[in-house]
């Protein structure tokens, strides 16, 4: 699975992380693997020690629920995205916080970049904006091309590109260099809501409403897999693994589920029955593939190995 001391992903539960009053909506790992983030509808988001599970920090500062969370490439910046409209850098070791604005509308999700102090951010308002958080050098770019709502937004794992997805039924790649767009994908009439980047890079997972994971190959621009269970299964979350071969998703109905990424089949590879009391809103793998982190609407993230 990822990384040359890590197990395989056997499915056990392993520890369970409580200090959100909310539901917890989103999870990410830090790179080197120390630290773990969780934000919540609670405004808060929670720094996490990897190493003893216990909390660092809980970080205060957005006015409405925090959607979404990532780490720079060196570890020591968390960002944070809200329905405040703002997004807020935390530094690792003081919890000292800065204020980014410039959405109109809540602000769906951020990533950062594998290797540079560059971010970007997806909003409600139509927008994709690439930041430049390099000290001294503050500046953004503001992409425009989606027509509705962008629900997220994703370096490729070299840096070179941004895949975006829209509730206008499309992703749009774009050059994390000059901002401007590559390609457009219209995915058949189906809004989409998340689009990560396989580790190598090659291929999109991209969740769509209705509960549906089309795994695209964005280089020849054609669905190699979708995944879904059954007619009544819908996926809230989707990752994939560090071995670019596997995805794991987490549905409404409470369930954890490993499929594989590139064969077409219509049965999971495993599957965590009731992983959660409700609703789960986000996987995750750490970089070195010894845990995957989900949460849920009932307020819990666990940790799985």
């Amino acid at each position: 699975m990822g990384g040359k001391d890590s197990k395989p992903f056997s499915g056990k539960l392993y520890r369970i992380l409580v200090g959100h009053s909310a539901a917890v909506t989103s999870v990410s790992f830090s790179p080197n693997n120390r630290y773990i983030a969780t934000c919540s509808a609670d405004q808060s988001a929670i720094l996490w020690d990897l190493r003893t599970f216990n909390p660092i920090r809980t970080l205060h500062g957005h006015s409405q629920e925090v959607t979404g969370c990532c780490f720079s490439h060196d570890s020591k910046m968390l960002v944070t995205c809200s329905n405040d409209r703002t997004l807020r850098t935390w530094r690792i070791d003081s919890g000292e916080a800065h204020r980014l604005s410039s959405h109109t509308k809540v602000v769906t999700h951020v990533t950062c970049h594998p290797s540079t102090m560059k971010i970007v951010s997806s909003s409600a308002d139509r927008l994709v904006i690439l930041w430049d958080l390099t000290e001294g050098k503050l500046s953004k770019k503001k992409m425009t091309g989606h027509k509705d709502t962008v629900y997220q937004a994703h370096f490729s794992p070299d840096g070179v590109l941004i895949a975006s997805c829209s509730a206008d039924r499309s992703i749009i790649l774009w050059s994390a260099s000059s901002g401007k767009q590559v390609l457009s994908i219209k995915d058949g009439g189906s809004q989409i809501m998340s689009c990560p980047f396989s580790p190598d890079g090659t291929l999109l997972a991209c969740m769509v409403d209705g509960g549906r994971v089309r795994v695209w190959n964005h280089i020849h621009t054609h669905v190699v897999n979708t995944l879904k269970a059954s007619e009544t299964l819908s996926v809230r979350a989707c990752a994939f693994l560090p071995d670019n071969n596997r995805i794991v998703t987490g549905s409404a109905d409470r369930c954890i589920m490993l499929w594989t990424a590139r064969e077409d089949r219509s049965t999971p590879l495993m599957l965590i029955q009731e992983a959660h009391a409700a609703e789960i809103t986000s996987v995750q793998f750490s970089s070195n593939g010894k845990f995957l982190a989900s949460s849920s609407l009932d307020e819990q993230v666990k940790i799985w190995v």
